[in-house]
């Protein structure tokens, strides 16, 4: 038995496991996701500014806001 044997037969497994003849049906009805907390019309929504480096040496563009 080959190395080629080896793979395919244990890539059939993982292809049989994953392929849905397995899995579990669908429900019938779609449960909403409910989200924790109250919604606030009064938040503060602020972008952050990330400066990392350019990964080249010597520099790179030194565009600053």
């Amino acid at each position: 038995m080959g190395i080629r044997d080896r793979l395919s037969r244990r890539l059939r497994t993982v292809v049989d496991r994953f392929s849905g003849e397995y899995s579990e049906p669908a429900p019938d009805e779609i449960e909403p996701y409910d989200r924790p907390g109250q919604p606030s019309e009064d938040a503060n929504v602020v972008m952050a500014r990330l400066h990392r480096p350019s990964g080249r040496r010597g520099g790179g563009s030194t565009d600053k806001h």
